[in-house]
């Protein structure tokens, strides 16, 4: 992902039906027992925390609260992109609004 505003990562930033599919298959995967975790990758290093981006796509913002009320942990990490490399940058904090009063931080 590429679109941060004011040190927020915002996911997506063009609307995903191929997102949203990924997220049910994972969502099946808990129902029959496995584990399961979804790793949002930044690629810039000025992002502070990934959220959301209701306004481009609310069925795939819903899906991901369902995931993570049904125990799928996130993450997301920061990149370093330069010319000949891409490395890990920091992991962020995680703050989705669909959880108004609790903040996920890296689950």
């Amino acid at each position: 992902m590429t679109l941060v505003r004011e040190g927020r990562a915002l996911f997506p930033d063009a609307p995903t039906q191929r997102g949203t599919k990924q997220l049910e298959a994972l969502l099946e995967a808990r129902k029959d027992g496995y584990g399961a975790g979804i790793i949002f990758i930044i690629q810039r290093e000025d992002a502070c925390v990934f959220s959301l981006n209701d306004e481009i796509d609310a069925r795939f913002s819903r899906t991901l609260c369902r995931a993570v009320e049904a125990g799928i942990n996130v993450y997301a990490y920061s990149t370093k992109v330069r010319a000949d490399e891409i490395s890990y940058g920091e992991e962020v904090g995680v703050s989705l609004g669909c959880l108004a009063q609790k903040q996920i931080q890296n689950l």
